[in-house]
Formats: structure tokens, sequence, C-alpha cells
């Protein structure tokens, strides 16, 4: 859900500080998310491992536009 609200939010709307507030919350999310599985599901919690190093990155790419856009 947040993944459909970011990206009306950082497209549509050009709101580029919200959406990067927005990922920094799914970054919480999934490394939360992630933590709680660790120990009862291990594939599940490596699998998310690329989407959160993904979610990692973001925030920096949209910092950057928010910077350029400002």
């Amino acid at each position: 859900m947040l993944n459909f609200v970011w990206t009306i939010v950082f497209f549509n709307g050009s709101l580029f500080v919200i959406g990067l507030i927005i990922i920094i919350v799914m970054d919480i999310m999934v490394a939360s998310l992630m933590y709680r599985l660790l120990p009862t599901n291990k594939i599940t919690t490596w699998l998310l491992g690329p989407y959160l190093a993904w979610l990692l990155f973001a925030p920096y790419l949209a910092g950057g536009v928010a910077l350029l856009n400002h």
C-alpha cells in the first residue's frame, strides 16, 4: 500500500520530501518484518533482503531528486 501511495505522491504530486519520508517508513517496516520473521522463516527473511537493499538505496535517489528540484 505504501508503494502505491509513494508513487502517487512522488511522481504525480511532486511532493518529494513527503515521498522521502514514506520511503524511510517503508525501510523501517521491511526491516522490522525481516527481524520478526528471522526466528520462524529464514528463507523468507533472505528473500526480502534484496527488497530491503533497494529500499535502503531509494532514499538516496529520492533525496537527490528533492534537492535538485528545490
